[in-house]
């Protein structure tokens, strides 16, 4: 089959990213790609082919269903089951003759698996959007050709802007408008609507917290509210975790290492039950 380059070919863009809105549940686990290097050429894709098929069955003794020539690869294997797809995963790169090796990998996880990242996290704002688009489904949809949709102002009063909040690669990965377009409306015709999309807030994305402090030698992780070190368990300076049997008496807690600390003023221990007063009126769980 030959490859068409149509008019207009050399103005078509490099690439378009799309953000899949659910991840598809995972069905071809039993798959693995065979890489063999370097790659051979022509007729003789097919006869390499057919002697990692051999390998697999007479060296490794596995199963194979099924195999074909991959694109990303030399070729991909249906194997009986992931289990037996994981141990040929993991099986050692291997001497392949003629100065080739092969080794295999999942079934995406060739090699145009590749890391990529979201820089910016922050709200978009389109107007004009028809209402009958406002919905989950469409916005993720839209979304996801320039980033990931993490959420929606559905109770924005105005009816003529729609606000959704996105993770995406920049600014220039945002385009000013979409152009909606929707097929069969009116016979063979094609219509479309135009919508602006502004950026109006926008922070850094995947910013993490520090890492964990080190494990205290000798004290207690979770010193008391008011007390030395904080209550969250991290603190840098061991000097100031206090030790498990300290007499621990800070006001409003009362001393937690003394029995009948639950008479003690304030919370008391912590297993004291917690009783509402009978007259309180209980209102129910509000959503």
């Amino acid at each position: 089959m030959q490859v068409l380059e149509p008019w207009g070919a050399d103005e078509r863009p490099a690439r378009m990213y799309i953000t899949a809105s659910v991840t598809p549940p995972r069905h071809h686990e039993s798959w693995a790609i065979a890489e063999v290097l370097p790659r051979p050429v022509g007729d003789e894709i097919d006869q390499v082919l057919e002697k990692v098929a051999h390998h697999i069955v007479d060296e490794l003794e596995f199963e194979v269903i099924s195999f074909a020539e991959s694109a990303v690869g030399l070729g991909l294997f249906r194997m009986v089951d992931s289990v037996i797809r994981d141990l040929l995963v993991n099986t050692p790169q291997i001497p392949f003759g003629h100065g080739r090796t092969l080794r295999f990998v999942r079934h995406d996880e060739g090699s145009n698996f590749r890391a990529t990242n979201y820089t910016s996290l922050g709200w978009l704002m389109m107007l004009n959007l028809p209402m009958d688009y406002r919905n989950e489904e469409f916005l993720r949809e839209s979304g996801g050709k320039f980033g990931k949709m993490r959420g929606w102002f559905r109770e924005d009063p105005s009816p003529t802007r729609t606000m959704i909040r996105c993770a995406y690669g920049g600014a220039r990965d945002v385009p000013r408008s979409i152009v909606i377009r929707e097929p069969q409306r009116y016979g063979g015709t094609v219509v479309s609507w135009t919508v602006p999309v502004f950026i109006m807030l926008t922070d850094q994305a995947d910013v993490l917290p520090g890492d964990e402090s080190p494990e205290p030698h000798n004290g207690n992780p979770h010193p008391p509210p008011g007390g030395p070190g904080g209550f969250d368990g991290h603190d840098n300076d061991d000097d100031d975790w206090i030790p498990d049997d300290a007499a621990l008496d800070l006001p409003g807690w009362g001393n937690w290492n003394n029995e009948g600390a639950a008479n003690n003023v304030g919370h008391g221990g912590w297993d004291v039950p917690i009783v509402p007063p009978a007259d309180q009126d209980h209102m129910p769980p509000q959503d």
